[in-house]
């Protein structure tokens, strides 16, 4: 099976999921645009982007974890939009947000769902989050 056959059926069998389970049932797709958590794993080219067109196509969230790939790893401050032509719904980031010196943690949300939450057109705005540990100073300071 060549690269692109094989991408080609990896993004078929995320579509046929989501119709399986119906679309509007599944709320999000989360992927590493390069898996380093099992080593590095590059996907193959294209990828990314033809499994983000899949989940707006079924209007499901794209979430991408920059973990790894964030913060100029690749060239670029995330790579979802430079480097793989995408725009995610949420970018979960860590480590490179401090430089690696003190845990901290973030998620960015997408112009396209912050218009959802609270813009002109949104049916209520209300995003509330909070953790038992969270906003610590020193590490919020640090990623400033």
């Amino acid at each position: 099976m060549s690269v692109e056959d094989f991408r080609d059926a990896r993004v078929a069998e995320l579509e046929a999921k989501i119709l399986e389970l119906g679309p509007d049932k599944v709320a999000a797709f989360i992927a590493e645009p390069i898996m380093a958590s099992g080593g590095v794993v590059v996907p193959p080219p294209g990828y990314n982007k033809m499994t983000w067109e899949v989940c707006r196509k079924h209007d499901v969230l794209y979430i991408c974890d920059e973990v790894a790939t964030g913060f100029g790893r690749l060239g670029h401050t995330f790579a979802s939009e430079a480097v793989f032509e995408m725009t995610p719904d949420i970018i979960t980031v860590a480590k490179g947000i401090t430089s690696g010196d003190l845990p901290l943690g973030a998620m960015l949300i997408s112009d396209r769902l912050i218009q959802q939450l609270g813009g002109k057109d949104a049916d209520s705005g209300l995003f509330a989050n909070g953790f038992t540990y969270s906003g610590h100073p020193v590490a919020c300071a640090v990623a400033a």
